[in-house]
């Protein structure tokens, strides 16, 4: 589905710290620590299988 404002072929970039609301509205999800990418995918992915165990933290301090 199209989640940029209804504009096809659109992107844009949003910081956040709300998982629910990126899980909502974001199509892929980086996952930053001290500066550097240490996970991305989709945000189902990351949300219900992260591979990397700070994401685990991050997920794991919002839904626990």
């Amino acid at each position: 589905p199209d989640r940029c404002g209804g504009i096809p072929d659109s992107a844009g970039t949003v910081r956040c710290h709300n998982l629910a609301l990126v899980q909502s509205f974001c199509d892929k999800v980086l996952v930053l620590y001290d500066g550097k990418v240490v996970e991305s995918g989709k945000p189902d992915d990351i949300i219900n299988e992260p591979k990397e165990a700070y994401t685990k933290k991050l997920v794991d301090a919002v839904f626990e």
